[in-house]
């Protein structure tokens, strides 16, 4: 009984010990963030994009007097808004400085348990007919008056299952724009079935130390993945990365390596054989 005894004692001690030898280092799961993206009326946020060219490019396109494009953006979300007599989302006002004119658009947004879901938009910036210059950008099968139209059409491509209702054109389903929790390795659809980028989809590499003139900010590095049709794209060149802290969105980089064509005078097509650069980033955020 003695005997029983202590080989209990030894095991219990033993389990006790190797315990505590594992809470010294213990190796736990990553379990995700509680980051939301921060929804409430009065939250606003500015941004400048600034978009460089090579150098080639200037000398092709006589028009441009620098290869640095910048364009600058206030996101304000404005109040909120209730869609098919249900939804609550909020209503998320974008002013857009560009060339010296002023273009505002609106998206209707909301935070779901499981995601940031987009809903529906008016005139946004890349659906506003601006006047055409001279040159233009050639990117697949469509064309664009400037680098940055072609980043807003990747991010923001006509949908085949888009709804026009009193100007509004509405998603359907809603875009599952940020998947709660951000866990490193997440990987979710944000459109499937458009034409000529079938699908789209996000996923979580990881975290990363961000530094922008709005100051520094722990961030999630998301990463945009294109599926496109060969037939349209016959190469797709283009880094698209999203960085998203508990403060919002901090900066969008997208990288472009001979995938941009520019048509000069309507004629004659060149390819830019070297990177464009198209660099989103916080320069100042007011958060209630």
């Amino acid at each position: 009984m003695q005997f029983r005894n202590l080989c209990c004692l030894i095991v219990i001690t033993l389990i006790v010990m190797l315990g505590c030898e594992s809470d010294k280092n213990p190796v736990e799961p990553e379990t995700g963030t509680s980051l939301y993206f921060p929804m409430q009326v009065g939250n606003e946020w500015q941004y400048t994009r600034t978009v460089i060219l090579p150098e080639a490019y200037l000398e092709i396109d006589t028009n441009l007097t620098t290869n640095i494009i910048n364009e600058y953006y206030v996101q304000k979300l404005k109040s909120t808004d209730t869609l098919y007599d249900s939804v609550e989302t909020y209503i998320l006002e974008e002013t857009a400085t560009i060339d010296n004119s002023t273009l505002v658009s609106n998206g209707w947004l909301a935070n779901r348990t499981e995601g940031l879901y987009f809903y529906a938009y008016r005139q946004p910036v890349w659906m506003i007919l601006k006047q055409s210059p001279k040159n233009k950008i050639l990117f697949g099968d469509k064309y664009f008056n400037s680098v940055p139209e072609v980043g807003d059409y990747l991010a923001n491509a006509a949908s085949v299952n888009q709804v026009m209702i009193d100007s509004m054109i509405y998603e359907d389903p809603p875009l599952l724009s940020l998947q709660y929790p951000l866990i490193t390795g997440t990987r979710w659809d944000y459109r499937t079935n458009d034409h000529p980028i079938i699908k789209i989809e996000k996923v979580v590499l990881g975290k990363e130390q961000v530094e922008v003139p709005a100051g520094k900010f722990e961030c999630y590095k998301i990463q945009w993945l294109f599926e496109y049709d060969p037939e349209w794209y016959d190469q797709f060149n283009v880094e698209f990365y999203d960085y998203i802290s508990k403060k919002g969105l901090i900066k969008r980089t997208l990288t472009y390596s001979n995938v941009l064509q520019l048509v000069v005078d309507d004629s004659t097509t060149v390819t830019i054989n070297d990177t464009t650069y198209d660099e989103y980033v916080l320069t100042g955020l007011s958060l209630n």
